[in-house]
């Protein structure tokens, strides 16, 4: 079974795509939006709960572990070796995407642990790529409340991503800005648009050896269900049948 973490609801894009490639394979989602935002938590706070969050998805069924969320994946480097091996992050898959398009200089968007952290500048330049980040805060919680075909969406893509403009590709390095990938693509027109989810999907359905299962998908939040469901229509379009509310530790 495949477990799937992220803070909020940026994460059911993958669940989707995966969920069209294996139909047969179960998953077990997590929001762990009762938490603080885990862009706004201390580095040491946001490790423990990203830690009891994969301890968690573990212990109900699943064998590997995707952190469909960039600021959660900027612990993972500290993660316990004992349940890291089967724990994939975005960041990896994101510095991979773009070493892949062969760009020498590309302009990254996230929230601002993301692009505070450096893990993106720092690898990206090792491989010879200039990386520039901006934050781009605003831009989830709109996308969220569906406000992001909205012109007030548009002006402020336009002011985030402006001092970007001449980078040969942009990478989005949340896991909800695909939802708005027509608005990037209109203020960036000819400049190549990256979702560092394409290779994460890529990767979990080469390396992972998940089995057939019968069991129902389980959809949960340590938040409000009926914001989880809300947010997913109005982002992505998806009708979630059923959220079950928990608690962690």
């Amino acid at each position: 079974m495949l477990g799937i973490l992220d803070w909020g609801i940026g994460g059911l894009d993958f669940y989707s795509q995966f969920k069209r490639e294996r139909p047969d394979a179960g998953v077990v989602y997590l929001s762990d939006a009762g938490c603080t935002p885990y862009g706004k938590l201390p580095r040491k706070a946001l490790l423990s709960r990203v830690t009891l969050a994969v301890e968690f998805l573990m212990d109900n069924g699943a064998t590997h572990v995707v952190v469909a969320c960039n600021a959660a994946s900027t612990v993972l480097p500290s993660i316990s070796p004992s349940i890291n091996e089967n724990v994939l992050g975005i960041i990896d898959s994101g510095v991979e995407t773009v070493k892949r398009t062969g760009v020498r200089n590309v302009g990254i968007v996230g929230g601002e642990r993301t692009i505070r952290s450096g893990q993106y500048q720092r690898n990206l330049a090792a491989a010879g790529v200039l990386a520039r980040g901006r934050i781009a805060q605003p831009l989830s919680g709109m996308i969220e409340r569906g406000e992001h075909r909205s012109e007030k969406f548009r002006q402020e893509v336009d002011r985030i991503v402006r001092p970007l403009k001449g980078s040969e590709a942009l990478l989005l390095a949340c896991t909800h800005y695909p939802a708005a990938l027509e608005a990037f693509q209109q203020i960036l027109p000819g400049t190549a648009i990256l979702d560092p989810t394409d290779h994460l999907l890529q990767h979990i359905l080469l390396s992972a050896n998940l089995t057939i299962s019968e069991q129902v998908d389980r959809i949960l939040t340590t938040g409000n269900p009926t914001d989880m469901v809300k947010g997913a229509g109005a982002a992505f379009g998806l009708q979630l049948s059923h959220v079950s509310r928990v608690r962690l530790g």
